[in-house]
């Protein structure tokens, strides 16, 4: 099969989920409503969704909608897989409740197959791959957060209510400030939450940075994904500083 029938491929499951599986099967009216609010999330992918914002935005395109017929939307949307949620991490079930989620979507072929930009950003191709490989790793007992505050960390893992693991994604890491910016977050939310196992996941970097007392585990996605797919200890490798 010739590469260039993929995106095709792709935007006509897109069409299919969206018509048969939700449209069709929630007796949805509103479709422009529904196109809207699947390009702005599709375009937000991997960070914080505002539905109050996105309502407003509507509202001054003339799009007549219920507030309360968005956040059924992110429901369906849920329900039919074709975006995932993630929850803020918030000590407060009431204010991790009414935070802001964020989204991942469920296949990166399909997220660029429906891209409308030129350039696709290969951070938040690897996030969502990340995420989803998470996704499938831990078991019942953890849950899977992100963390805002002064800093950002994009995925805290807890287990029986204590923060296990925090990690970070960046697909290149070469430029002095992104690594300044990923490592501060990781340490001001190792902190916080008084966690010490910090990772940082990479497209090739691969190192052992120690600062502040802390160990933080520069892996490459593919050899935690591909060499040693187990979460418990897919930071553990021997680091080779000279290859």
């Amino acid at each position: 099969m010739k590469y260039e029938h993929y995106d095709r491929i792709l935007q006509e499951y897109y069409f299919v989920m969206i018509y048969k599986d939700l449209v069709e099967h929630y007796e949805i009216k509103n479709l422009i409503a529904v196109k809207y609010y699947v390009r702005r999330v599709m375009a937000n992918i991997t960070k914080p969704t505002s539905i109050n914002k996105i309502y407003h935005e509507l509202k001054s395109l003339g799009v007549v909608v219920g507030k309360n017929t968005l956040y059924e939307l992110a429901e369906y949307l849920e329900t039919i897989y074709l975006f995932m949620p993630l929850l803020k991490f918030e000590p407060s079930l009431v204010k991790q409740a009414t935070s802001d989620k964020k989204y991942y979507c469920i296949d990166n072929g399909l997220r660029k197959a429906l891209s409308q930009t030129v350039q696709e950003d290969k951070g938040v191709l690897l996030e969502n791959v990340v995420y989803l490989w998470l996704r499938g790793q831990i078991d019942m007992s953890r849950k899977m957060y992100y963390y805002k505050g002064n800093k950002e960390c994009d995925f805290v893992i807890t287990s029986g209510g204590k923060v296990e693991r925090l990690i970070q994604v960046s697909w290149d890491i070469s430029e002095k400030t992104t690594l300044q910016r990923e490592i501060a977050g990781l340490i001001e939310v190792s902190t916080r939450l008084n966690c010490n196992n910090l990772t940082l996941i990479t497209a090739e970097s691969e190192d052992e940075i120690e600062l502040d007392g802390k160990i933080i585990y520069v892996v490459p996605a593919w050899k935690i994904m591909i060499v040693n797919s187990n979460y418990t200890d897919f930071h553990r490798f021997k680091i080779d500083k000279h290859r």
